[in-house]
């Protein structure tokens, strides 16, 4: 059935378009990415929640209502999007294993299609950094945290706000941040790190 362009969907049909959407997402990915001038989507599996930032510190969005039966929250997604690193926050919200599924294209640029795998406990936090290249003869990575071996940022410069963030989160709720269990002194370093000039 085609639909003329002014109908609006009622909810089975919009349902309905959605999964069409997830069941094609390889072909609307170059639709988007042409249309839109770059398109990055991040989808996570259970037990976390996500937050992303692009690279030019815009934060992505979550969808306001649950796709194909994930929640908004392990959903963020970005029009426009510019290539580069985007810092990924996972927070636990259970106990168990995730999957992170990143996919994104830049307008005359690269592209990302990775699938990440993790363990996170509750309360805990993890970075990862997802790079979309500006090239397009090259494919994107996901590191942990800034691009390093993981830990906790303490060098002047490193840490951004979200570091911070996260790593007081972890501390009051002793949870972990990039698989550290946080102290107070690794408050205290982080902080001091985020406040010290390069």
């Amino acid at each position: 059935m085609i639909l003329p362009p002014y109908r609006i969907f009622n909810r089975a049909e919009r349902t309905d378009f959605l999964g069409a959407i997830n069941f094609w997402n390889f072909l609307v990915l170059d639709v988007l990415q042409n249309f839109l001038e770059g398109f990055i989507g991040i989808e996570a599996n259970s037990p976390v929640r996500i937050e992303a930032t692009a690279p030019d510190g815009t934060q992505l969005k979550h969808p306001e209502e649950a796709v194909d039966g994930t929640p908004p929250s392990e959903i963020v997604y970005l029009t426009g999007a510019p290539a580069g690193d985007y810092e990924v926050e996972v927070e636990g919200t259970g106990t168990g294993d995730y999957t992170l599924n990143i996919k994104g294209s830049v307008k005359e640029g690269g592209q990302i299609d990775e699938e990440v795998t993790g363990s996170i406990t509750e309360n805990e936090t993890q970075t990862l950094t997802a790079t979309v290249p500006d090239d397009p003869s090259e494919e994107g990575t996901v590191l942990d945290g800034d691009g390093s071996s993981g830990g906790l940022p303490t060098e002047p410069g490193e840490p951004s706000f979200r570091d911070v963030l996260g790593v007081i989160r972890a501390y009051n709720t002793g949870g972990q941040y990039n698989g550290v269990e946080v102290s107070f002194r690794d408050v205290l370093q982080v902080i001091s790190a985020y406040n010290a000039e390069d």
